[in-house]
Order: C-alpha cells, then structure tokens, then sequence
C-alpha cells in the first residue's frame, strides 16, 4: 500500500523533531562537558570534582584522594612569567594524565592545586610514583625549581566525602612543610 501524503508529512515531521532532540542532546551533552573542564589544561576541574566525588561517596566503593600541589610555581610565574607557568602547569598535567590513564580522575582546582581521585586503595608509592613522572616532564619546559607536595587519604579514613578531602589537604601541607624545612639551612 502507498504511502498517503499526509502520513509522508507527518513521518517527516516526526523524524524533523527526533532529529532536533538528538542534536539538543549533543549540544547540552558538550556545554555540560565544558562546564566540568579547565580551560587551561584540558584536565577535569572542581564543578567535576565535587561532582564525581559525590557520587563516589554515594556509591560506598573505597577510593583513594591523593590533594597535590606544585612547590616553586611561585617563584616560576614570578621569575619566568605566567605564559610560562600555564606552559608548566599543562606539562604537568599531561604527565599525570599519561600515568593515571584510564585508572582514575585527574582534576584541576585551581592555581598549582590537582586533585587524583583513584578507585581502590592506592599505596603512597604507587601514588608517588605517578606525581614524580609528571613533575619530571613539567620540569622540561623550565629551568626554575619545582617539585610537588602530596597529601593521600582514603575513604574508610573519614566519615564524609569532606572529611577526605580535609585529611587529604592537611597531609599535603604537612609534606609541604617538611620539604621546606629541609631546604632551610641553619646559621
């Protein structure tokens, strides 16, 4: 049986609008990755973090929350310039993002800060081993001195999704405080 014109009329119409749908669920699906990318690195970044900790947290899966930040950046945007220390904070990036892969979230919160959030429980070295191949390729693109302090924590150590992210931070700026006090040199 033929088809009747006005039910070619109407299937157009109906495909005209699924297809409309389907690019409005592209478009939305891009703004919403955006929305959840820094600009600078390409990386995750805090909207995405608060996010997929969240829902980490909701999930009850132990993961490991490894808080780092560069030490030296300072002085490298002060000495080099900030074109230079964006330059580095991509190469780190991409140095942590060759190493974690596909085996956990990379974020950028801001500044020097970066945030690994790793499914399981990750050792210290694992961990270290990640964050010193990434400042080993940051350090390419400088002749400043740079390095990275690392915090960890682990779900099962606190009582909250906030509560990691506070162990986490109090562990990084206690190593951060180590790592200065051995370069200070007595009189």
């Amino acid at each position: 049986m033929p088809w009747r014109n006005s039910d070619r009329v109407l299937l157009e119409a109906a495909g005209r609008s699924v297809r409309a749908a389907i690019v409005r669920r592209a478009v939305l699906d891009a703004e919403r990755q955006t929305a959840r990318q820094d600009a600078l690195t390409g990386l995750l970044n805090r909207r995405a973090f608060d996010e997929d900790l969240a829902q980490h947290w909701a999930a009850g899966t132990p993961f490991t929350l490894a808080g780092m930040d560069l030490d030296g950046f300072k002085a490298l945007n002060d000495t080099e310039g900030h074109t230079q220390g964006d330059k580095i904070l991509r190469l780190f990036g991409q140095g942590l993002m060759s190493e974690v892969d596909h085996r956990g979230q990379i974020y950028r919160l801001g500044g020097d800060e970066f945030v690994l959030l790793l499914p399981g429980e990750w050792d210290e070295e694992a961990v270290y081993e990640i964050t010193d191949i990434a400042i080993l390729n940051a350090r390419q693109g400088t002749v400043s001195s740079i390095g990275t302090s690392v915090g960890m924590a682990q779900r099962a150590e606190a009582e909250s999704a906030g509560g990691v992210v506070e162990l986490a931070d109090a562990r990084m700026y206690e190593a951060k405080r180590r790592r200065k006090a051995l370069r200070v040199k007595p009189d």
